[in-house]
């Protein structure tokens, strides 16, 4: 759902923003005070477009689909001209651009390109044919696998055919290699229309696949389209995002899956289950809306059976590479009665061979990465005392380690550290749970205003309730109080709106809040000074789903207000420093970190553009006999540090960015305010 008020234009930042950015767009004078009238031209991607801009402009939008419709069919040519006669702004998907301008030259001035989006990266084993002029259809539409035609032609078993889906079979088809060949299409398209479509191909793919099928992208990229339209063409927009408003109307139809093998090339995993329409039945009564690639290849192959065989596109499969791939299944497999499912599977899937014989250095649980940090990604980080190391090693590693709150001019980097400049992106001290981070985010933009403003310390100083101990000595007055407050969210919003990667240490699920509005507090309160009242704030624990749930919204506002972000997800392997619960602290600690494992193991699966890197693990693992925590069983040694640093910049950071930086740590201290409770 939508976050309620979000969709509200008014005077927030976000509408300030955007007009901010249209002025200064080079070839647009923004007029706000006429009747506006937009008009979108192309093919089936216009739809989506168009209702887009109708979301963010808050305009009627027209479309029309493929102007030579006009010419094969003169009805359609007066509400044509009518349409383009009245429309304002014109946006034309750039292969479409000659016909439509030669129909109508008249709107040249009004015209806008819009680049065609289209990539085979994802999905290049798709192929279509015809028999008598008309597509063959079956379970996935129009779209068949040139793999499964070719090994019925070829006489293939189901069984063999199964086998011909390996990297080396793509490989030698060239799907490796589509993604060159879309970079071509964007440059090509970059010409076309004066975008910097390669650098937005790049930035999508970072996100994940970004189309279903290869013609057919998914509604953040159509989403992207619309807002940078509407840039270019002086259309003010009233808010960043519409995606969560609408729905994907491409989703509706068959999506095709990323093979796993290609799916590892391009940084996220994949999978072999085909996404198929259910006409004419009631989804809610058929749940069953995926089929798997043995599924399809035995519909696929009954399908072609009941075709002539000599309509079928023979034509495709011509060439040595073919008798190649031929070759591949040419040896039957081998049957075995009781065949082992794990035998051959790689090392890291066994815990002698990638646990127990390594050395504790050697031991890597990251298998793959869905992304990289670039030299260019300016990274941000928040979270528990743990997330300091992190910080600590991109600010000290070359990498672009991103804060936007500095230390005001001539103050000394002793006394900027000492008052938290720097610790992390901003300056808001520890985040420890989920909801202080929603919390964060909400005041930041004025949706969430607690009723606490102030603690007054036990020497009379004034105390910021949400970061109590960012200040060493306190606030001597409430203007102070209130000036830096403000400052501070006004960078929180920066943070949000320029970072490209968010490192985020989850810490705890136990935490205080306020009686009256439920504003969550970092520490107790009546931890912090005398003068709190013990009814003003009560304690909570949360749950996996409430943890959950803190996640996916701040995933699903985060990327309205910065549709570009990748999220980091790690779990501190520090213990609890005390639990409120009736219970062993041991105990606590095993459920408070359980959840929070399990919470962004779900992030990790469910969002493309969301990891999770194991800094939990490297740290509690038994592999290292418990020689990464000092004599308090609590405190991370060096050693440990130093492996999951090491970790991180091999696997998350580009190699060109990393190079000869792998273990550059620094000893800069780690604030933890959870201490104070000790």
């Amino acid at each position: 759902m939508y976050p309620e008020g979000w969709q509200n234009g008014g005077d927030n930042d976000c509408l300030a923003r955007t007009r901010a950015v249209l002025t200064k767009h080079d070839s647009v004078d923004v007029v706000e005070d006429y009747e506006m009238s937009i008009l979108i031209v192309g093919n089936c991607h216009i739809y989506q477009i168009a209702s887009s801009l109708e979301l963010i402009a808050e305009e009627s939008v027209k479309a029309l689909r493929d102007p030579l419709n006009c010419k094969r069919d003169p009805s359609l040519m007066g509400a044509a001209k009518e349409n383009v006669a009245q429309a304002t702004h014109i946006g034309v998907i750039s292969t479409f651009r000659d016909d439509f301008l030669d129909i109508f030259p008249e709107a040249l001035d009004r015209t806008y390109m819009i680049p065609h989006v289209r990539s085979a990266a994802f999905q290049p084993d798709i192929v279509e044919f015809a028999i008598g002029g008309k597509r063959v259809e079956g379970r996935m539409e129009v779209s068949h696998s040139r793999l499964i035609l070719f090994g019925f032609l070829r006489g293939l078993d189901v069984a063999t055919t199964r086998r011909l889906f390996t990297e080396e079979a793509y490989r030698l088809l060239g799907y490796i290699d589509e993604w060159e060949r879309s970079l071509a299409w964007a440059r090509h398209q970059s010409e076309l229309t004066g975008w910097n479509v390669e650098d937005l191909y790049e930035t999508w793919r970072r996100r994940g696949c970004f189309t279903h099928t290869p013609n057919h992208p998914k509604l953040f990229v159509l989403s992207d389209l619309a807002h940078g339209f509407a840039i270019r063409s002086g259309i003010p927009v009233l808010f960043c995002d519409a995606r969560d408003l609408q729905m994907d109307k491409a989703a509706a139809h068959s999506i095709w899956p990323v093979y796993p093998e290609l799916a590892r090339h391009h940084g996220f995993e994949g999978n072999l289950r085909f996404k198929f329409v259910t006409r004419g039945q009631n989804i809610w009564e058929n749940r069953k809306l995926t089929i798997s690639l043995e599924e399809f290849i035995t519909e696929s192959y009954a399908l072609y059976s009941t075709l002539p065989r000599d309509s079928l596109p023979r034509h495709l499969f011509e060439g040595e590479r073919y008798d190649r791939l031929a070759a591949l299944v040419a040896k039957p497999a081998t049957r075995h009665r009781n065949v082992n499912p794990y035998q051959s599977l790689p090392d890291h899937h066994y815990w002698k061979r990638a646990v127990a014989t390594p050395s504790s250095a050697e031991v890597d649980p990251v298998v793959a990465s869905k992304f990289r940090l670039t030299p260019k990604d300016r990274v941000a980080t928040a979270g528990s005392c743990f997330a300091q190391h992190i910080s600590n090693t991109l600010a000290s590693s070359g990498c672009n380690y991103f804060v936007a709150e500095q230390a005001p001019g001539g103050m000394t980097h002793t006394e900027a550290s000492a008052r938290n400049y720097g610790t992390f992106s901003a300056r808001f001290g520890n985040i420890y749970t989920t909801r202080q981070l929603l919390q964060l985010l909400d005041r930041a933009y004025g949706r969430f205003h607690p009723a606490l403003d102030h603690l007054v310390g036990d020497k009379g100083q004034f105390l910021d309730p949400w970061r109590p101990l960012i200040e060493p000595d306190g606030f001597s007055s409430l203007t102070a109080l209130h000036a830096d407050r403000e400052a501070h969210l006004a960078a929180v919003r920066r943070m949000f709106e320029e970072m490209d990667i968010f490192v985020f240490t989850l810490g705890l699920t136990e935490g205080w809040r306020a009686t009256i509005d439920g504003a969550v507090f970092p520490v107790a309160p009546g931890a912090i000074t005398r003068s709190a009242e013990p009814d003003d704030f009560c304690f909570f624990n949360m749950s996996v789903q409430e943890v959950i749930d803190d996640l996916e919204h701040l995933h699903n506002i985060l990327n309205i207000i910065n549709p570009r972000l990748r999220t980091i997800l790690t779990v501190s392997p520090v213990p609890l420093i005390a639990t409120y619960e009736k219970r062993h602290v041991l105990t606590s600690t095993t459920y408070s970190k359980s959840v929070l494992r399990v919470a962004a193991d779900h992030m990790d699966r469910a969002y493309d553009n969301v990891m999770y890197f194991p800094s939990y693990e490297i740290i509690t693992g038994n592999f290292n006999r418990g020689a990464y925590f000092d004599a308090d069983l609590r405190s991370v040694k060096r050693d440990g540090v130093d492996h999951v640093m090491r970790l991180f910049m091999r696997h998350c950071v580009n190699a060109a960015t990393s190079h000869g930086i792998e273990a550059e740590l620094t000893d800069a201290r780690i604030v933890c305010d959870e201490e104070i409770l000790d």
